[in-house]
């Protein structure tokens, strides 16, 4: 998340309300923040976990970044409250985001 964090260095004024963590078990992590007299809720992971049974329609776009050797995520809005727990309400995808890292040079090469 370093990269993204370095990405978007602009706040967007936005409180958060919450958040929750990357989890390995669940593979996503959230923020909500307060929107319209309400809240609303986003999530960033695994488009395995976020996108479930709507993964199907994407599995092609996914593939396509993958072939090329980046980590896909998907950021969607989430009609629930994440809580660190499997994701279980409606997830509207709003966008994928791809990470690449640079090949490095071992250090030490393998014995």
């Amino acid at each position: 998340m370093a990269a993204m964090k370095n990405r978007f260095i602009t706040p967007s004024g936005s409180d958060i309300a919450r958040h929750t963590a990357f989890t390995p078990q669940f593979k996503y992590s959230s923020t909500v923040i307060p929107a319209d007299g309400g809240e609303k809720a986003f999530v960033l992971g695994a488009p395995e976990y976020v996108l479930r049974e709507k993964l199907e329609g994407f599995t092609e776009v996914i593939r396509r970044f993958s072939r090329r050797g980046e980590r896909v995520l998907a950021f969607a809005e989430y009609d629930g409250i994440p809580d660190g727990t499997a994701l279980t309400a409606e997830c509207r995808l709003r966008c994928f985001v791809t990470l690449s890292n640079p090949i490095r040079r071992l250090r030490h090469p393998p014995t």
